[in-house]
């Protein structure tokens, strides 16, 4: 499966290495969308060693223990050709009270990042194919009573994607945007699909507002590092987005 990733990370190369030698009377334009909010629930089931767990975490459950967040997301485009990139922290700090009244306190550290490249054909309007990858990150600790924080799980991986972005204008000021990829590499699948409503308060700034899906099927290890993830991030997305 290394190969497979390393042959299509390779293709992405090439096919940014052909930005700077085609529309080269093109100028670059930039997206940036810093500290966008999407409010993901999670819901599914997990397994370490062997002790398998459901999860179902609301986003505004987990708004009561953030300890840090941050967001963003980047776009270059030159012609037909562009680069993206999305990064997505979210680091919970829950505190609760077992049954015997022992404090437990559990610590969930997770990075969701994207890097790819955009390719726009002459022949459909508003059109962006989508090549890239997204990388998965997620640690969790937790201490009970007086023992101290041991490490549960620190996991990380890599996965290839291929997909496809329509914008469609409704009016001047408004866009339709829907995109959906899938793709596999350590993960034996995960998509990502989203619609989004664009609003253009003028030539620089606009705010767009959707509804964004990612769901991970992810399996590794025997025995006692046995790890799965079976799950799905679902919410509303909203942001401020600036174009030069």
């Amino acid at each position: 499966m290394s190969r497979f990733i390393l042959k299509v990370m390779l293709t992405a190369g090439s096919l940014v290495a052909g930005i700077g030698n085609a529309q080269a009377e093109s100028e670059w334009k930039h997206t940036l969308a810093p500290l966008y909010l999407w409010g993901a629930g999670i819901e599914g089931t997990s397994q370490i060693g062997p002790v398998s767990a459901p999860i179902s975490l609301e986003f505004s459950d987990a708004l009561e223990h953030i300890d840090t967040a941050f967001t963003f997301h980047y776009e270059a485009n030159k012609g037909k050709f562009g680069l993206f990139a999305d990064y997505f922290h979210l680091s919970l700090a829950p505190e609760a009270a077992l049954p015997n009244g022992v404090p437990a306190t559990v610590d969930l550290t997770n990075n969701i990042y994207e890097l790819g490249v955009i390719y726009r054909p002459d022949n459909v309007k508003g059109l962006d194919i989508l090549l890239g990858f997204r990388g998965m990150d997620i640690r969790l600790d937790a201490s009970i009573g007086p023992v101290p924080r041991r490490n549960l799980t620190d996991q990380d991986w890599i996965d290839v994607f291929a997909g496809l972005r329509k914008t469609h204008a409704i009016s001047d000021k408004v866009n339709f945007i829907a995109r959906a990829d899938i793709g596999t590499g350590d993960s034996d699948l995960v998509w990502n699909a989203s619609l989004i409503f664009d609003y253009r308060f003028n030539k620089t700034v606009s705010m767009f507002g959707g509804y964004r899906w990612l769901d991970y099927d992810y399996e590794t290890g025997r025995g006692a590092e046995h790890f799965s993830y079976d799950v799905t991030y679902q919410g509303p997305a909203i942001a401020l987005r600036f174009d030069w």
